[in-house]
């Protein structure tokens, strides 16, 4: 099943996707510029054929649920079905109608929570991660320049791919400022700036107000500079042009927390002895027979042959106005097959998710199988999240920075994992699009073989869903030249080998084993941490206590104990973090750093607390 509707009793569900641009599309305004009060402005988009949408919603005001519908049904009765990327692509970040463009989802009013929303004390940790980082950069000076300040006039810059709300970007600027201030340092003289991806000019204004960003200098109260970009290729052009300039960019630590899941998938289904069929996004037949009662019943109205809905999802669909179908045999994109989940990529797993009956949180929270795959096969791949993972390591190679990759999902391929979120519960996918969120699990393998091994020059185009590259139209001309029956996957099988381990290609990057929430937490020492803060207010508490007693003023500015309710807030909270059997276990932590060429990592390749990758059935290397 693609999705099923599920809910984690009576707490808000951890967030599982909230998307951001995916890679190649373009920013809503100019690409890095410090925010003012019209950052996030960005020219209108340019009409749609057939959308049926007025001058002002296609220069960006929001539409109805209905209207944005009405566009989708137009666009799939001109163009045929769409792909499960392009549908999703469209529902999240479609400049007027997309999930993310027009609303806050996030906390408990919203639809999800995120883990720095649950406690601080997680911003805590992954805080002083990035400040030990940080320190072990001093004295290193810029990547591949000597000693000296970057491009930003200080050493280091920190980068965070969708922010959300700034929520942990702000907790990590209060670690590290406290942390450098122990040092005798201002955080401004060692972070020269904060280079924030985010899509959405809503979220963008958030983030502004909780990084206390002033609109006039485009900075925080400590001197560090903020910038916002569309996507990660943005920065990266940046980079190459301050190269060329002879200003070398900063080192940096990257943060992409719960960014990957909201990046497109594709699905297909390959039946027994058959070939790739793409899984579609299409009209359905009640609809279709509504617009064309005389059009094929199941395809789209008036354009060609039927497209079966999928026998197991028949019956969730039946009440949407749009179904899933398969195509009739492979597509273009069934080359994605070959190229992500190609030599050595095992079998896909598969995601269940709990019955909305189920009261019990272990029984709700998402598990994770990888059984063989049975005769019927299938398989769900994000180009997407292959294209963001290979960047983020050539950043990582050129700049001798260091990444660190927190989301849900598994350590191979995975079969579907697709669903809907509205206010807590999971939904159908199809449920009214542009008002539910869109997720699906990261496949952690591919996320380490394209940072170590996927070359940047095939430039997969995950804006439109395309895998065809250069390199790959060439390849197919070639092999169609030559008069072979199967052009395409000669050009994908061409592709998959170099994306397999012995490939030529070996990036100069180390990517760690991966961590669960519930280990990294742990050796952060969150335990500890919310010991002490339990000490210190119990000791206000007795301050207080005291000072009514007798009658004694407290100090100016002491601060106020917490209540009884924030109290057993924040232990709850950091349970919700930990706990196997909540979000300890479903999270995981993956980290990329430099590497210098070895090809056995020591014991310090890769920063505390993350050990090297263990291949299947061996041993993390000590």
């Amino acid at each position: 099943m693609l999705a099923h509707v599920a809910r984690r009793g009576a707490a808000c569900l951890p967030r599982l996707g909230r998307p951001l641009v995916a890679a190649g599309v373009h920013a809503l305004g100019p690409a890095g510029r410090p925010f003012s009060s019209d950052a996030g402005s960005g020219s209108a988009p340019p009409p749609t054929v057939g959308s049926g949408l007025s001058p002002a919603e296609q220069a960006g005001a929001p539409v109805s649920h209905d209207r944005f519908l009405q566009y989708l049904i137009s666009k799939i009765r001109l163009q045929g079905p769409l792909s499960v990327a392009d549908f999703m692509k469209e529902c999240l970040t479609n400049p007027v109608a997309g999930f993310y463009m027009h609303h806050d989802a996030l906390g408990r009013a919203g639809d999800f929570v995120t883990s720095p929303e649950v406690s601080s004390l997680f911003g805590d940790c992954v805080g002083t991660w990035v400040t030990n980082v940080l320190l072990g950069f001093e004295g290193q000076g810029a990547a591949g320049a000597g000693a000296g300040a970057g491009a930003g006039g200080s050493p280091f810059r920190l980068v965070e791919l969708d922010p959300g709300k700034g929520t942990l970007m702000k907790d990590v600027l209060r670690v590290a400022r406290r942390l450098y201030s122990g040092r005798g340092v201002s955080l401004g003289d060692r972070l020269s700036r904060v280079q924030l991806v985010e899509a959405s000019p809503t979220l963008r204004a958030v983030q502004a107000a909780a990084l206390q960003v002033d609109p006039a200098t485009g900075r925080t109260p400590d001197g560090v500079a903020v910038s916002w970009y569309g996507s990660l290729e943005e920065i990266q052009a940046e980079d190459r042009e301050l190269a060329a300039a002879g200003r070398p960019a900063e080192r940096f630590v990257l943060l992409a927390h719960e960014f990957l899941d909201a990046l497109p998938v594709f699905q297909f289904v390959r039946p027994p002895g058959g070939a790739w069929s793409e899984v579609l996004v299409s009209l359905s037949p009640r609809l279709v027979a509504e617009l064309d009662p005389v059009g094929p019943a199941g395809g789209e109205a008036g354009s060609g042959p039927a497209l079966p809905p999928m026998p197991e999802l028949s019956g969730e669909d039946a009440e949407h106005d749009l179904c899933f179908t398969l195509s009739d045999g492979p597509t273009p994109n069934s080359s994605l097959v070959s190229m992500f989940a190609g030599p050595g990529g095992g079998a896909p797993a598969t995601v269940t998710h709990a019955p909305a009956s189920s009261s019990s949180a272990a029984a709700a929270a998402t598990t994770t199988t990888t059984d063989p795959a049975p005769e019927d096969d299938r398989i769900e791949i994000s180009a997407a999240v292959a294209d963001v993972s290979a960047r983020i390591a050539q950043m990582v190679e050129d700049h001798r920075g260091v990444a660190l990759i927190v989301d849900y999902g598994v350590d191979g391929p995975l079969r579907s994992s697709v669903r809907g979120i509205r206010q807590h519960q999971f939904v159908h996918p199809l449920l009214q699009p542009g008002t539910v969120d869109l997720s699906a699990d990261v496949d952690f393998s591919l996320v380490r073989r394209a940072a170590m091994h996927m070359p940047l020059a095939f430039d997969l185009d995950a804006t439109t869903g395309s895998s065809v590259s250069g390199l790959d139209q060439s390849l197919r001309a070639q092999r169609a030249g030559e008069g072979q029956e199967d052009p395409a996957a000669a050009a994908a099988a061409a592709i998959a080998s170099r994306l397999d381990a012995a490939a030529p290609l070996r990036r100069q990057v180390n990517v760690s084993g991966l961590m669960t929430q519930h280990e990294f937490l742990r050796d952060m020492g969150i335990g500890v941490r919310l010991q002490q803060v339990l000490k210190l207010d119990s000791a206000r508490q007795a301050a207080a206590a005291k000072a009514a007693a007798t009658g004694e003023a407290l100090p100016p500015g002491a601060p106020a104990p917490m209540s009884r309710e924030d109290r057993a807030a924040l232990i709850s909270g950091v349970r919700r973090l930990v706990d196997l059997d909540q979000m300890g276990q479903i999270y995981k932590f993956i980290a990329i750093s430099p590497s210098d060429g070895s090809p056995e990592p020591g014991p310090d390749a890769l920063p505390y607390p993350f050990r090297p990758h263990a291949p299947a059935g061996g041993k993390p290397r000590e």
